[in-house]
């Protein structure tokens, strides 16, 4: 099987976020990646799915906040629902025989290309996309920024972060 690329998202802040090839069939490598058994969660817009350790919370992990903010923004079901702890690694979505594919670019673009970003939102009297005047200049800052902005206005139906 062709090997695919993957996005880890270290829980330590202080280190960088990086690609890997994996081999999408190759389930120890998974596991290798998050310290233990895994758990996915789907995400959207583009769809994608993450994987991070799921006896995690059992075992102490600290909390990985750029993951947890990306589940909250690319998934609006996981946002204020739960955390993501310990490492944790994002692929594409899955083929036709249920295989990850690799990353979609629009996260290697936002995660390691863009250098400006701005926060957009839905809302319940809206359906178009809505941009917050304000820009950043850290992905993190902007990923949280929406997530704080989802929490503070009831009337926000959907959140996202785009390149400026």
């Amino acid at each position: 099987m062709a090997e695919i690329t993957a996005i880890v998202i270290p829980a330590d802040l202080g280190q960088p976020l990086r690609q890997e090839g994996l081999n999408p069939t190759d389930l120890p490598a998974y596991q290798a990646l998050v310290g233990g058994l895994i758990q996915p969660v789907t995400l959207y817009r583009p769809e994608a799915s993450m994987y991070f350790n799921d006896e995690g919370k059992l075992l102490g992990l600290p909390v990985n906040h750029r993951a947890t903010a990306w589940a909250a923004v690319h998934n609006g079901d996981f946002r204020d629902r739960d955390i993501v702890v310990g490492d944790a690694f994002v692929t594409g979505p899955l083929d036709g025989q249920g295989n990850d594919t690799s990353v979609p670019a629009k996260y290697i673009d936002l995660w390691f290309e863009a250098t400006s970003f701005r926060v957009q939102k839905k809302t319940t009297s809206s359906r178009r996309w809505l941009t917050k005047n304000y820009h950043y200049d850290d992905v993190h800052v902007a990923y949280v920024a929406a997530v704080r902005l989802a929490r503070r206005e009831p009337e926000v139906t959907d959140i996202r972060v785009v390149v400026r």
